[in-house]
């Protein structure tokens, strides 16, 4: 009989979030990221939701997922931003 396999999902997540906060990826690239982490945290049991990372979490000269978070109109927050810069928990 084969020995199971396991994988770490921590620490691919961690990965995942890494690369979502640090690298120069085209939005395609990010929301493939997303997605794949997505399908593995539910498969898993894992999924406990994300935040959006702000200006000062991304790389510079890209879109943060979130800004002008002291704005009380809301819509103010996601104006000229990326959706999947995000940061799971």
């Amino acid at each position: 009989m084969k020995a199971k396999k396991t994988f770490n999902v921590d620490a691919f997540k961690n990965k995942c979030n890494w690369r979502l906060a640090n690298c120069y990826l085209t939005e395609e690239a990010l929301k493939e990221t997303c997605l794949t982490l997505e399908d593995v945290l539910h498969e898993t049991g894992n999924y406990a939701g994300f935040r959006y990372l702000n200006t000062f979490e991304v790389p510079d000269n890209e879109l943060p997922g979130i800004r002008n978070t002291e704005s009380t109109n809301h819509n103010d927050w996601f104006i000229n931003t990326n959706q999947y810069r995000r940061c799971y928990s």
